[in-house]
């Protein structure tokens, strides 16, 4: 993740120093995280989350009746791993041929929410 107004910034910068870059915050937050810095800004109550074991389960379940009933279900083992896997981008290059130091998204909700 990272803020559109720092992509913007980066725009700028990086049109000095021709290559690929991959543009991140450096933050790596999970899911619950994500929620947490969500339901505080909108001052709402925080979600709950299922517990791992029911997740796991339900996935399985999910998994199970797909097989047997050859149809896709709504939540599979697929769906649960998507959801608790991390998917981390490095935005190593940028940082040390340009110096990009964005802002934490988690910490500037304010860009937005």
């Amino acid at each position: 993740m990272v803020l559109a107004q720092d992509v913007a910034e980066a725009l700028t910068v990086v049109a000095k120093f021709p290559g690929t870059y991959t543009l991140t915050d450096g933050q790596h937050p999970s899911f619950a995280e994500l929620s947490k810095v969500i339901s505080e800004v909108k001052q709402y109550k925080p979600p709950r989350n299922l517990p791992t074991p029911v997740a796991m389960g339900a996935g399985l379940a999910g998994s199970t009746l797909e097989a047997a009933l050859r149809r896709r279900m709504p939540f599979s083992w697929g769906t649960y791993r998507k959801m608790t896997q991390t998917l981390t981008f490095s935005d190593a290059h940028a940082r040390e041929v340009w110096n990009w130091a964005p802002r934490s998204v988690t910490e500037h909700p304010e860009f937005w929410l």
